[in-house]
């Protein structure tokens, strides 16, 4: 009985939860999503609250660049590049609703 199961290694960061590439992405894509979104504070139109979102969350905490960069990232083949720019699109996308959550 075979207990092991050959995987690609572009498929790799799917099990592993990404690479150090990635996880700095992530935490470049989040300190930049969490300093924007705090910035977009000092802008009025801004501040608009979203309908049909929880008290406080306004247009600013809605993730915007995250997504578009994770779609870009996802059009690139596997390697460096795509390990770093899927996460800052990881790290932006999470860091408005941080941000909501905490208050910025």
């Amino acid at each position: 009985m075979n207990t092991f199961q050959t995987i690609e290694a572009s498929d790799l960061h799917r099990v592993s939860g990404g690479n150090a590439l990635h996880s700095v992405g992530e935490g470049v894509g989040f300190g930049a999503g969490v300093a924007v979104t705090a910035g977009l504070g000092l802008v009025p139109g801004w501040n608009s609250q979203v309908p049909g979102a929880p008290a406080g969350f306004q247009k600013r905490h809605e993730s915007v660049v995250g997504l578009q960069v994770t779609s870009f990232s996802n059009g690139l083949s596997a390697g460096p590049l795509k390990d770093f720019t899927s996460g800052v699109g990881a790290g932006a996308t999470a860091a408005p609703g941080w941000s909501f959550r905490h208050g910025i």
